[in-house]
């Protein structure tokens, strides 16, 4: 220990031999050390949090196996099917003198810039985005949605449901010098209504039939409660009633 050889970092040695026979006279070493920083991202978690708005949490984890500290950017770039919208954003960090806290506008996001790591060191961030899915006629968007995986089959595309991409740059040139991404999928439930039939089964009588669809046009399943409440006309009694 203490003593640079080599098959070490960026070891290097000089031969000095003065005398023309073979064998060196003089041997002068010199070693120093580079960082190597990675990362990589993953989809957390994703928390319905009314009606098709949900919570949604990434985790980005940045490491440094080289031999000496280095430094990085670091940006989040959401890419989320065209019917998502971003309510709100946020992000928090391990990594000393990132805070975290709110992220505006819709990205992307610069989550750190020219951020020290030191050799086997790491930093964790994570990023929570709050968003709703409207494939209504309102929405801004195709009104379909993309799951993950679907534009080019076992891959991750933008535009697909919950994408989101981060970039990191070491050498802050301006120019990311790694990409890492992760995608999820939400559903979308929403039903139809409509009276299929009446049918007059005696004096005053009469058989009614509703028929309710419910449908899940999102890229994941997803989980309901069907409650019929029926409002009638005040003279009408109801004798019985099944499904």
């Amino acid at each position: 220990p203490g003593i640079p050889q080599g098959g070490e970092g960026l070891f290097n040695q000089s031969l000095l031999d003065v005398n023309n026979d073979g064998q060196a006279d003089e041997i002068k070493t010199a070693c120093d050390d580079i960082p190597y920083i990675t990362h990589r991202k993953s989809f957390v978690s994703v928390v319905q949090t009314g009606t098709n708005t949900y919570r949604v949490v990434y985790r980005i984890d940045v490491e440094n196996t080289g031999g000496t500290t280095g430094n990085y950017d670091l940006i989040d770039a959401p890419g989320f099917d065209d019917d998502i919208i971003i309510n709100s954003t946020s992000y928090t960090s391990n990594a000393p003198g990132v805070p975290g806290g709110t992220l505006l506008g819709f990205g992307p996001w610069s989550l750190a810039s020219n951020q020290s790591l030191a050799a086997n060191g790491s930093h964790n961030y994570f990023v929570t985005v709050n968003i709703t899915l409207n494939l209504s006629s309102s929405s801004s968007g195709d009104r379909v949605y993309k799951k993950c995986g679907q534009t080019i089959p076992g891959r991750l595309s933008r535009g697909e449901g919950l994408y989101n991409q981060s970039k990191i740059d070491v050498n802050r040139d301006g120019n990311p010098d790694e990409f890492s991404e992760a995608c999820g999928d939400i559903p979308y439930i929403f039903h139809n209504k409509t009276l299929q039939s009446i049918t007059q089964t005696g004096p005053g009588l009469f058989q009614v039939v509703y028929n309710i669809v419910v449908r899940n046009t999102g890229g994941t399943s997803g989980n309901y409660g069907l409650v019929d409440q029926p409002l009638f006309d005040d003279d009408i009694s109801i004798l019985n009633a099944n499904f």
